[in-house]
């Protein structure tokens, strides 16, 4: 839902005479000069269209896998962590990118994604857990207990910033302080393995906003932080939107990856998970 303090319509009409009959009557209406309400309305459109394609992707039925029927497999299972914030930021957008590792390497992949609830559900099936979101987060003690014996049994947890937002931002590098309070964020460099663990990733593709932004600072390349635990590298976090561009859609003013960057770093993450 959009709002508009001032009014809007008058400008977009090309109709401001209409003022001048409502001050005739004593009124003091507020709106935007004609001219600024059709930038206004430029911008609006193209973001309630993109927001419309958003919408008939993220709208498709996924298949979720059930909490009672994890009996221990050799497939790939994407768990994804629920939390009271948006942890669903993007539906159906694992699925795309399960898809896309089906085909791009031989290990076997379940489709279904999995979500679940640290505070209750028993997660020991899953080495790899996603854990997504837009605003600010606060873990419990219970959250942060579970995210430790997961991690130091050999687990490895994912962090993305959906749409890039600062906020999340924040929040993710505080609460992975206070759960991993031994083990710093920092940039993996790009002759790091995660980037060849499946494709060759030098370059990537950022969304128009994120290049807008940071273009000439990024140069082109993945970014991404790791920490490592006990000698091994096993938190990792996108700080720009990786798993939106799993799902082949544009977000308007997403910062993060193109979709093929996107899947690349997506597929590698999960083949490095595996393998280390």
């Amino acid at each position: 839902v959009l709002v508009s303090k001032y009014g809007l319509g008058c400008g977009l009409a090309g109709e401001m005479d209409v003022f001048e009959k409502l001050q005739a009557k004593g009124l003091k209406p507020k709106a935007y000069s004609q001219e600024t309400a059709r930038l206004i309305g430029e911008n609006l459109a193209p973001y309630i269209i993109g927001y419309g394609r958003v919408g008939e992707a993220e709208g498709k039925a996924e298949l979720f896998g059930k909490i009672d029927e994890n009996a221990p497999t050799s497939e790939f299972i994407f768990a994804q962590i629920k939390h009271e914030g948006a942890w669903n930021a993007h539906p159906g957008a694992a699925r795309q990118l399960l898809m896309q590792l089906e085909k791009d390497s031989a290990i076997p992949v379940n489709l279904k994604r999995v979500s679940v609830d640290l505070s209750r559900d028993d997660i020991s099936a899953y080495p790899f857990l996603f854990f997504t979101g837009l605003d600010d987060f606060i873990l419990s003690a219970k959250q942060i207990q579970v995210l430790q014996k997961h991690v130091n049994r050999g687990g490895t947890l994912v962090v993305n910033n959906a749409l890039g937002l600062s906020t999340f931002h924040q929040a993710a590098l505080r609460e992975m302080r206070r759960a991993f309070p031994k083990s710093d964020l920092d940039l993996l460099p790009q002759s790091h393995d995660i980037f060849r663990s499946l494709h060759t990733i030098s370059r990537v593709k950022y969304t128009p906003t994120l290049l807008k932004d940071k273009g000439k600072e990024l140069q082109g390349r993945p970014v991404l932080l790791g920490a490592k635990v006990d000698g091994r590298l096993a938190l990792l976090y996108s700080p720009y939107d990786i798993e939106g561009g799993w799902n082949e859609v544009r977000y308007p003013l997403c910062r993060g990856y193109q979709s093929m960057s996107a899947k690349q770093l997506g597929c590698n993450i999960i083949m490095y998970a595996m393998e280390n």
